[in-house]
């Protein structure tokens, strides 16, 4: 529940104003990938991605 006593939807970015998802990924040096982390939502920022 946010402030006003909404609910928050955990997908929700309110930094780019959209729903969306997070994927971290670890790439090679030539770009390909090597592993990449399963969708988080999109709430969470970028560096808690990658931790988890």
């Amino acid at each position: 529940m946010s402030v006003k006593g909404e609910t928050i939807d955990a997908w929700y970015s309110g930094e780019h104003r959209d729903f969306g998802a997070s994927i971290q990924a670890v790439m090679r040096p030539d770009g390909l990938p090597i592993w990449t982390s399963d969708a988080m939502s999109g709430h969470l920022p970028d560096l808690t991605c990658a931790h988890r």
